[in-house]
């Protein structure tokens, strides 16, 4: 990981990978103003029973208005793809969580005549969820299971963050600090 300054590194491809797939996320609500907005004009003009100039600039305003709220609300995660660098802090380590879970509905039975004929079918078990989470400052991260195996609480590690967004994009590989 090549050094950028001071409490700062070089955003890697899984990095951008997740800066991005946040910035994406932003495409919906831009998408939903844009459609409530022109869903309006379409009624407004269908019971006017005109179709002209004003339903063209009221289609231009949904549109103009859509593409504004994205850009306000994908600033932060633009700006981190423009810098390409991630800054770390150093932070102790509260609480540190393993548990299994089941996914809802992995064992639903058939119901089916032909299901008494085998019984493997009923001995079908749900399907475990893994999770690994650990608790800084308050905040619940979700980890890796080699991320869980290398903390022990009242550590302290160094998390990786987002500059401009500070979206939390993991911790640092051989930054973590036994004490």
């Amino acid at each position: 990981m090549a050094k950028a300054g001071e409490n700062e590194y070089v955003m890697n491809e899984s990095d951008r990978k997740v800066v991005m797939k946040n910035l994406l996320n932003q495409v919906f609500p831009s998408l939903v103003i844009t459609l409530l907005i022109f869903l309006i004009n379409l009624v407004y003009s269908g019971f006017k029973q005109s179709f002209g100039l004003l339903f063209i600039i009221l289609t231009v305003f949904a549109i103009f208005s859509g593409v504004v709220v994205f850009m306000l609300l994908s600033k932060k995660y633009r700006s981190d793809l423009k810098i390409n660098t991630v800054k770390y802090e150093e932070v102790k380590v509260d609480k540190i969580n393993y548990r299994v879970d089941y996914e809802a509905g992995s064992a639903s039975m058939p119901v089916s005549i032909f299901s008494f004929l085998f019984p493997k079918i009923f001995n079908r078990a749900m399907k475990e969820i893994h999770s690994y989470e650990i608790i800084l400052k308050g905040e619940l991260f979700y980890i890796k299971e080699e991320e869980y195996k290398m903390i022990r609480e009242g550590a302290t590690v160094s998390i990786k963050r987002a500059f401009h967004s500070n979206l939390y994009l993991g911790i640092i590989p051989g930054l973590i600090i036994e004490k």
